[in-house]
């Protein structure tokens, strides 16, 4: 993992976005395999990683000053 947090939210972003392209094509009207449920959790797991990664610069901005 690289040490720029830009490019860590950039990463997190990227993956959300595949992460909701993949569920947003799920079909409602068939049960669902198991492939919209992880969609979601990667979803979700992105956004956590997307907002650790924000704090943690904003604390960085804070302390600086």
């Amino acid at each position: 993992m690289t040490s720029d947090p830009i490019a860590r939210i950039r990463d997190h972003a990227e993956d959300l976005s595949v992460a909701h392209a993949h569920w947003s094509r799920r079909n409602p009207d068939f049960p669902d395999s198991g492939s919209a449920r992880r969609s979601a959790t990667a979803a979700v797991e992105s956004i956590d990683a997307l907002l650790r990664e924000l704090h943690q610069l904003r604390d960085c901005g804070v302390a600086q000053q």
